[in-house]
Parts: structure tokens; C-alpha cells; sequence
């Protein structure tokens, strides 16, 4: 499909006609999340996808694009076909933004189905996965996943291929496929860790795993897990791990009846939280409410 100006021009009123409309965020959130934040973090969208730009361009398109691209539209000049992909990347990343998950996810399509560019397909097939998980479309998910690991392979970094695998397990996890999810974190993320960002994602692995044995009520597991994520969070002083790891801590414990012991965590998670993890409070109250009882 070739892009035409009639279909620029179309875009762009799209464009602008969703600047100024409220849309309701298409991010499909878990039924039965561990912890409430779970699903809350999935709607921090800006974490959650990039584009193949550097950030110097991109800044540049997202500042330009809507009146440069209805200025040439009008005036009936094409630009080229790389500008044009170039552009329908941060419309994309821009409707994502803005709440209208199913629009960037066509908009994706075409510039994953239409760009030359290595790098660029490479990226766009990353968001394509990251973006239908979000909006629980698992079979394109993973359609886009065989294509990363087959032929877009050898243009990943080990971090990308770490986060691949990753997704895949999040995905099985989501479909119910629990041992599916468990055989991808310890036989292939796990491995990979210790050559990607080291110990944030041995960290993630770890709590990954306990989410699983909490989720299938294998409680010695989890709790397990929990406290191997929890001893990497304190050493790395990662404040967001040891506020997470202390609520599922306690999680655990609450579900295997030890209640004073629960609230011991709770007190840590507690402690930490203040006004930069607010994120995690609704899970505090709800836990400390059950540990009380």
C-alpha cells in the first residue's frame, strides 16, 4: 500500500481532531493482577514504547509533525516515503499516548509492513508486541513475536532478546499457560540476565517466578522467589523492588495465615513509599486490611 497524499491528509485530521477529543484508554488491564500496581504500571504508556528515532528527531516530529505534515498535505507536496514512515511512527506513538491503543497499533502495521529500514522494523515489531499484549490481542502478540525471534533475530541486542522472552512468559502467564511461563523465565530469561543489565533482570526473573507459585498457590515457592528479589532489591538500593517485594512478602504470608509476620513487611513497604511510590498505596491498604482481620 502506498501512502498517498489523500491519505496524509486523512491522517493528519484524524491527528488533530484527537488532540483535542478524550479517549478512553484501550490498555486491557488483568482481571486478577498479584498487585493492584500491576495494572496500574501498565498504564504509565510513555515506559512502554519508543520509537527508532534518536531523541533529538523524534522531539523534533512530535513538535512539527501535525502542522508540518497539513501544511505539505494541503500544498499537495509528497515528501518521501522514509519522511512519511518517519512521521506515521510518532502519529503512532502519539495515539498511544493519548489513549487510542487500536489506531496505533494500524498505524504500526503500515510502517512495520512498509519501512526498509532494519532498525525501524525492528522497533516497530517490538511496540507491535508490547501494544497487543496491552490490549490482550495475544494471537498478534505472538504472530509478531515469531517474526522477531525468526527473521528481525539477528538485529536485536541481548537486552531486546531478554525482553522478548520475557513478553512471550507474561503472555502465557496471561493466557493461564503457567508452566509454559515458568519453562521460558528459568530455561531462557534467567540465563540470559546475567549478560543483560545483570542483576535488574535476574531481579525480574525472580519476581516473575514468585508471581507464578503465588498465582498456582504454591506458597513456599513464592515466597522464596520473593525474598531472592527482595535481597537484589536492598543491595541495589532499588527502592520500587523492596516496597514490591515487601508487599508480595506479605501477600504470601497473609494467604498462608501468618498475619503478624505479614504486617512486619507491610511496615517496611510502608516506610518507603512516601509521595514518589504512591503507585503502590492502594496495595498497602487492601494487604494491611487483610492482615488485620
Amino acid at each position: 500500500m502506498r501512502i498517498t497524499v489523500a491519505f496524509f491528509y486523512l491522517l493528519v485530521c484524524s491527528y488533530h481532531k484527537n488532540t483535542f477529543a478524550t479517549t478512553s484508554a484501550a490498555i486491557a488491564l488483568d482481571k486478577n493482577p498479584v498487585l493492584i500496581s500491576d495494572s496500574l504500571k501498565k498504564t504509565n504508556v510513555k515506559l512502554v514504547l519508543k520509537s527508532s528515532l534518536d531523541k533529538l528527531s523524534e522531539n523534533i516530529y512530535f513538535s512539527s509533525a501535525s502542522r508540518e505534515l497539513f501544511i505539505r498535505c494541503i500544498l499537495g507536496r509528497q515528501v518521501s516515503t522514509e519522511k512519511n514512515l518517519d512521521f506515521l511512527e510518532i502519529l503512532a506513538l502519539s495515539d498511544f499516548y493519548k489513549g487510542n491503543g487500536p489506531q496505533a497499533e494500524i498505524t504500526f502495521e503500515i510502517v512495520f509492513s512498509q519501512t526498509k529500514d532494519s532498525l525501524q522494523k525492528a522497533q516497530t515489531c517490538i511496540n507491535l508486541i508490547k501494544l497487543n499484549y496491552l490490549l490482550h490481542d495475544f494471537v498478534k502478540a505472538k504472530y509478531f513475536i515469531n517474526v522477531a525471534k525468526g527473521s528481525l533475530q539477528k538485529i536485536y541486542s541481548n537486552q531486546q532478546k531478554y525482553n522478548l522472552v520475557f513478553t512471550e512468559a507474561k503472555i502465557a502467564l496471561s493466557e493461564g499457560l503457567t508452566h509454559k511461563a515458568e519453562d521460558l523465565i528459568i530455561n531462557k530469561a534467567l540465563p540470559m540476565s546475567a549478560h543483560v543489565k545483570g542483576k535488574l533482570n535476574e531481579y525480574n526473573c525472580y519476581l516473575f517466578l514468585g508471581k507464578i507459585y503465588l498465582k498456582a498457590r504454591k506458597l513456599t515457592q513464592a515466597k522464596w522467589f520473593f525474598i531472592q528479589a527482595n535481597t537484589i532489591a536492598l543491595n541495589k538500593n532499588y527502592i520500587d523492588g523492596e516496597i514490591e517485594t515487601s508487599l508480595l512478602l506479605a501477600k504470601t504470608k497473609i494467604k498462608s495465615g501468618d498475619f503478624s509476620i505479614a504486617l512486619q513487611d507491610l511496615a517496611k513497604a510502608k516506610k518507603l513509599i512516601g509521595k514518589n511510590h504512591q503507585i503502590y498505596l492502594e496495595d498497602l491498604q487492601n494487604l494491611t486490611r487483610l492482615a488485620k482481620r
